[in-house]
């Protein structure tokens, strides 16, 4: 399971959506909490989970089908995997 944390600033506030991923499972936490989300697979592979911060649409989504990287999408804007980001200052792998 892989553990990606991303920290964001939405109209002034802080906030941090952490994700956890298994294979065909995952969760999703906004501000520690766990938020209301679903995931879409193909051939059994997790691909997006979507939910809301402050009421508007994001998701944590892999790349593409065969890639490790997952991004956050919120309002429009893709917050890289967190290497590559600069926005993300908290990844780990359990």
């Amino acid at each position: 399971m892989n553990d990606m944390v991303w920290r964001i600033k939405i109209e002034g506030k802080d906030h941090v959506v952490e994700y956890k991923s298994g294979i065909e499972s995952g969760e999703v936490l906004l501000d520690g909490n766990m938020v209301n989300s679903k995931g879409s697979s193909y051939m059994g592979v997790l691909m997006k989970k979507s939910f809301t911060i402050n009421g508007k649409p994001a998701k944590v989504q892999r790349r593409s089908v065969l890639s490790e990287n997952w991004e956050l999408v919120y309002e429009g804007k893709v917050y890289e995997s967190p290497e590559q980001a600069g926005i993300t200052i908290n990844r780990e792998e359990a």
